[in-house]
C-alpha cells in the first residue's frame, strides 16, 4: 500500500510540474555570444503574451526589444515587448591565487501576440530573431523545438477557464 501511495504521488508530482514548462535551448555555450533562452506563454486578463528570459555573458536586449518569428509554414511576424526586468549577476571566481569577477545579464521581456498568432506555431518554429545588444540573437531550427510545445501552452491558457 505505502509503494502504491509512492507512485501515486510521484506521478502527480510530475503531471503538476508538468504544467505550464517553459521551454528553451542554449545557443553556443561556450561561444562569447552564447546564451540560454527561455519561452512561456502567459495569459494575463484578457491577452497573450510570451515571455522570454534571457540570459548571457555579453548580451541583453535592447531598450525596445523585437521578436521575430519564421513558422515552419513561412508565416513571419514581428512582435513588440515591454522589460519586465533586467539583472546583472556577477560571481567572483578565484584560481591560482588571482580573483576575477564574471558578470551574466538575466533578462525577462514580454510580447504582446495574438491568437491567430499562436495558432501558426502548431506547424513549428522555424527561426527566431531577438533584438539583443551587443550581439543579435538569431536561431535557426531544422526541426521544430519550440514551436509545438509553445502552442501546447497556449492550448492550455485558452481552455483553462473551461476546465475549471
Amino acid at each position: 500500500m505505502k509503494r502504491f501511495i509512492l507512485i501515486f504521488s510521484l506521478c502527480f508530482v510530475c503531471a503538476f510540474v508538468a504544467v505550464a514548462q517553459p521551454v528553451g535551448y542554449t545557443h553556443k555555450a561556450f561561444a562569447p555570444d552564447g546564451c540560454i533562452v527561455n519561452y512561456l506563454v502567459v495569459f494575463d486578463d484578457t491577452k497573450f503574451f510570451i515571455d522570454v528570459t534571457f540570459e548571457s555573458d555579453l548580451s541583453k536586449f535592447t531598450e525596445k526589444p523585437t521578436m521575430m518569428i519564421r513558422t515552419f509554414a513561412d508565416d513571419v511576424f514581428k512582435l513588440s515587448g515591454t522589460v519586465m526586468s533586467c539583472d546583472v549577476l556577477t560571481s567572483e571566481v578565484e584560481r591560482d591565487g588571482v580573483k576575477k569577477t564574471i558578470s551574466a545579464f538575466s533578462s525577462v521581456v514580454r510580447f504582446n501576440i495574438d491568437s491567430s498568432q499562436l495558432e501558426t506555431f502548431k506547424n513549428g518554429i522555424a527561426k527566431i530573431r531577438l533584438s539583443t545588444t551587443p550581439y543579435e540573437h538569431e536561431k535557426e531550427f531544422k526541426k521544430d523545438k519550440i514551436g509545438k510545445h509553445l502552442y501546447e501552452c497556449y492550448l492550455k491558457e485558452k481552455n483553462k477557464d473551461a476546465n475549471f
